[in-house]
Order: C-alpha cells, then sequence, then structure tokens
C-alpha cells in the first residue's frame, strides 16, 4: 500500500512538474492561432502584404491611430490623437464602434481572454513603432 502511494505520488509530482515546464510555444502558438482566426483575414502583418480590409498592424503598439500611410482610414481614426497601447487595443477590440464612433470596424471581441490573447500575439509578432524624434 505504501508503495502504492508513493507511485501515484511520484506520478502526480512528475506530472505537475511536465505541466509547469512546458514550453512558451505553446500558448504563443494558441494566441497566433486566434489572431489568425479573428483578425488575419482583414489584416496582415508582413511589411510587404498586399492590403486588406483594415490597415498592416506590424509595428502597430506604439503608432499613431489612422496614420499608416495610404490606407484609407475613416475620419474618426484620422482625426483620433492617441498611439496603440494594449489597454487602447482592448478597450478597441472590445467594441471598436463605442471606442470610437464613426469608425468602419466592425468585428467585436467579448472575451477577454481571446482579445488577451490577441495582444499578447500582436505585442511579440507585430512588434513596436520606431520612436520617432
Amino acid at each position: 500500500m505504501v508503495r502504492l502511494y508513493s507511485v501515484a505520488h511520484a506520478v502526480v509530482v512528475l506530472g505537475v512538474f511536465a505541466l509547469t515546464s512546458l514550453p512558451a510555444a505553446a500558448p504563443a502558438a494558441a494566441d497566433e492561432e486566434l489572431f489568425h482566426k479573428n483578425c488575419q483575414t482583414c489584416h496582415s502583418l508582413a511589411a510587404d502584404a498586399v492590403r486588406r480590409a483594415g490597415p498592416n498592424l506590424q509595428q502597430i503598439f506604439g503608432r499613431a491611430v489612422g496614420t499608416l500611410a495610404e490606407f484609407p482610414y475613416s475620419d474618426a481614426l484620422k482625426q483620433a490623437d492617441f498611439a496603440w497601447t494594449a489597454e487602447a487595443m482592448d478597450a478597441w477590440l472590445t467594441n471598436p464602434q463605442a471606442y470610437l464612433p464613426g469608425t468602419y470596424m466592425m468585428y467585436r471581441q467579448s472575451d477577454p481572454e481571446i482579445r488577451s490573447a490577441i495582444i499578447r500575439y500582436l505585442q511579440t509578432a507585430a512588434g513596436a513603432a520606431a520612436q520617432q524624434s
């Protein structure tokens, strides 16, 4: 009986160790999948991508809203006076129309976990805008 308990304990300890030792790539892959599923139809992260319905998101964080050259932004985005942050992106993804009335983006994401995953992915894959002097 003691031996069975020891084996079961060892299995539990090893299982916990295995779960806490998962590579960071697993969550990152899930975040990327959520970006592709929810955003990639309209947005790209590639510098040389063909223009889509939404602006390119490469180096989105730190970029002034509505300023990507040659993209036909709504007046609401052209007149916005802030740069993209994780917090702004979260509010935007929750309800773009409420955040900036008059915008063209209709997508909404009510699940905070999905929004967080998309933002995490953008923070790593899209990078930050170069600081302008």
